[in-house]
């Protein structure tokens, strides 16, 4: 017995039914009306999707018309709350008279400290050439010798003054345009030594006390010590320079500042003789006392300073 379809009601003819063209022609009507509605309904949506796609189009070109639009919502200054305002490009805009005046400083400032330059680099006395950088960084001073120092002063008493001396060996004091010689050193007496007893260190160019052409170095005195130390630097230029009298001292200052005092001794005097370093002490003394005088002598030169 035949039966039919769940969706379409198609009728299915059983195993034992004959072949029925009528049966088969109504189940084909069935179809063929199925796949008709099938159609229009297809169609409906492609010219509803076609709709939608027009639709899109024209919301984009919109949205690009907005975007390269220069005021897509008509915007005023008004709208905003800036209608007063002076819609001036940056470029454009004034400044106030102080802000006008420091720019105009700073200008100035700046053309003049270029055309400064300008000067300062054209001018050759402002700047040493190779050679002469050369010869001034030559003419660091070395030092020569350090020659120990060991004088003893005997007293004999009576007011009679004492006078020790050893020769400065080993230097050739007429190759250098500038000597600095500085002693660091002590000052021993004997536990007698009376107090205010005085003497001092010099360099000098004779033999005897009296009769020397000399520059005193440092002076020392015993108060309540009978030990104590003493230092001494004389700087000796060698060139334009002055006489020496006999039995006189130089008058020291610090004429350029560089912490000890200057001298300028006449080179035929001084330094073309044998320079000794001695000590002169006054007459104050007892017989029996005793002075001594040890340390070091540092001997610096430089050359190259005469023009």
């Amino acid at each position: 017995m035949a039966s039919k379809t769940t969706n379409y009601n198609l009728t299915k003819p059983s195993a034992d039914d004959f072949y029925d063209v009528g049966v088969q022609n109504g189940n084909m009507d069935i179809i063929d009306g199925e796949l008709n509605n099938l159609n229009t309904k297809t169609d409906a949506a492609n010219n509803e999707l076609n709709g939608l796609n027009t639709k899109v189009e024209g919301e984009r070109t919109k949205l690009g018309q907005h975007l390269t639009a220069s005021n897509p919502h008509s915007i005023t200054p008004s709208i905003i709350g800036l209608g007063n305002v002076n819609n001036t490009a940056d470029v454009n805009k004034p400044v106030s008279t102080a802000q006008a005046s420091a720019i105009a400083d700073a200008k100035k400032a700046g053309t003049d400290a270029q055309s400064n330059l300008g000067i300062h680099m054209s001018d050759v006395t402002k700047h040493i050439t190779a050679s002469e950088r050369t010869k001034w960084n030559s003419n660091n001073f070395e030092l020569l010798k350090t020659q120990d120092i060991a004088l003893h002063l005997y007293h004999g008493g009576n007011g009679n003054g004492t006078f020790q001396k050893v020769e400065i060996t080993g230097v050739n004091f007429e190759n250098y345009d500038e000597l600095i010689f500085d002693f660091d050193g002590k000052v021993t007496g004997s536990s007698t030594t009376k107090n205010n007893h005085n003497g001092t260190i010099r360099l000098q160019s004779d033999v005897t006390e009296s009769s020397s052409y000399y520059i005193d170095m440092a002076t020392f005195q015993y108060t309540d010590s009978c030990e104590f130390n003493i230092n001494g630097t004389v700087r000796l230029t060698t060139f334009n320079g002055v006489k020496i009298r006999a039995g006189s001292t130089y008058l020291f200052n610090d004429s350029d500042g560089l912490g000890f005092a200057d001298s300028i001794l006449y080179t035929d005097r001084l330094l073309k003789k044998t320079i000794y370093f001695s000590v002169p002490m006054d007459g104050n003394g007892v017989t029996g006392e005793d002075t001594d005088i040890t340390g070091k002598l540092n001997i610096y030169g430089r050359k190259g300073l005469k023009q």
